[in-house]
């Protein structure tokens, strides 16, 4: 647990994306780790989990790699998390941290053949990863919903 966090006290299902080749078991245990390749510099050096209080956080939090398959989790229950510092766009991701272990199930998966449509219309936003100026986190928004309409088409979220 790190101190300078403060808890978001509702209880809520809480969302992964990622194209780890580690992952793609329909239920996976998510660890906390020292380290991210998508942790941004400045970011804390603390032992953590990152997810987002989205199903679409991921999309507009990650630099996102069309020829990767990508696997969308949720947490199997509902769950306390910690609301991150230090981190400017966390605010436009919905991004949560978590400092044990929680379990995970696969909601969806996305063929690296399918993520061309995600990946274009992210595109359309011009977002610039893990920036925290006002009108980034405006364009993070808007992608948040237009890339939920697309999986709302695609799939039962």
């Amino acid at each position: 647990m790190d101190s300078n966090c403060k808890k978001d006290n509702e209880r809520r299902y809480l969302w992964h994306l990622s194209c780890s080749p580690r992952l793609g078991a329909d239920v996976v245990t998510m660890v906390p780790s020292h380290r991210g390749i998508n942790r941004g510099d400045n970011e804390p050096h603390n032992t953590r989990f990152c997810c987002s209080i989205y199903p679409t956080g991921g999309f507009v939090a990650l630099p996102l790699r069309e020829k990767r398959k990508y696997y969308l989790y949720r947490s199997v229950s509902k769950i306390t998390s910690y609301r991150p510092y230090d981190v400017g766009d966390s605010s436009g991701t919905g991004e949560r941290w978590l400092f044990d272990d929680y379990d995970f199930k696969k909601m969806l998966e996305i063929p690296s053949k399918d993520f061309r449509l995600y990946r274009d219309t992210i595109d359309t936003f011009d977002l610039d990863l893990g920036s925290c100026f006002s009108e980034n986190i405006k364009r993070q928004r808007r992608a948040l919903v237009a890339i939920h309409n697309l999986l709302k088409k695609e799939f039962v979220i």
